[in-house]
């Protein structure tokens, strides 16, 4: 992309000079014309960074999530139920949700390569420190007259809760791309971060993109 720049800049400016010398009046058109390419070429740039960079975290965000899909394999040779805590009562101190939790923020700092103090090492479009806002395992159970139970064990920050829906609720989340319903067990989770865009543009009336930004995202647990 740099070198584009640069050779559409070099042809346009040998494109003046050689209009220069036989009308002066093109000159001053000329070089609105080169502003207007730079303008245009640096915005697409822009762009291209700002899409490579959203899919990088993505899909770091994503993949620790699928580190964090740790059944509880007894539950499942016993019952066939593919869930994320013990098998009696959902509790916020569950064993099996802490491991879920501590597995999907040691894959999440490993992948955007986060210091001890959660902040960005690397230059991805994003900077200063990055947030785990909430993680949420949902256990879907289904008995064997059809009715669906779903339980939800919740961290936010330091603090953990645990909510039980009724039976046959429909339990719906909200995900950076729209709302999910949740039909099987799954896992969601929110970041925040410092994303840099493409800054303040005074002269096209934007404003500073430069602030932090939420991504959230769900995925069911599945058994291989």
């Amino acid at each position: 992309m740099k070198q584009l720049v640069s050779e559409s800049i070099k042809n346009l400016l040998q494109s003046i000079k050689k209009k220069g010398k036989g009308n002066g009046a093109m000159f001053p058109l000329a070089i609105m014309m080169l502003m207007m390419m730079l303008i245009f070429l640096i915005l697409v740039y822009k762009r291209h960074v700002l899409e490579y960079n959203y899919s990088y975290i993505n899909n770091s965000l994503t993949q620790a999530m699928f580190g964090g899909c740790l059944p509880n394999i007894h539950e499942y040779a016993d019952t066939g139920n593919l869930i994320i805590q013990d098998s009696g009562n959902a509790m916020a101190g569950d064993v099996y949700f802490l491991n879920s939790y501590e597995k999907f923020r040691d894959c999440l700092k490993y992948n955007l390569n986060l210091d001890d103090g959660w902040n960005i090492d690397t230059d991805h479009g994003i900077y200063g420190q990055v947030t785990v806002e909430r993680y949420t395992v949902f256990n879907v159970v289904t008995d064997s007259d059809g009715n669906t139970f779903t339980t939800e064990i919740t961290r936010t920050g330091d603090n953990s809760y645990v909510r039980e829906y009724s039976v046959n609720d429909v339990v719906t989340v909200t995900t950076t791309d729209g709302d999910v319903d949740i039909v099987e067990t799954s896992v969601y989770a929110e970041i925040s971060f410092n994303l840099s865009l493409v800054g303040h543009i005074p002269w096209m009336g934007g404003e500073d993109l430069n602030r932090r930004y939420r991504l959230r995202r769900v995925v069911a647990v599945k058994q291989n």
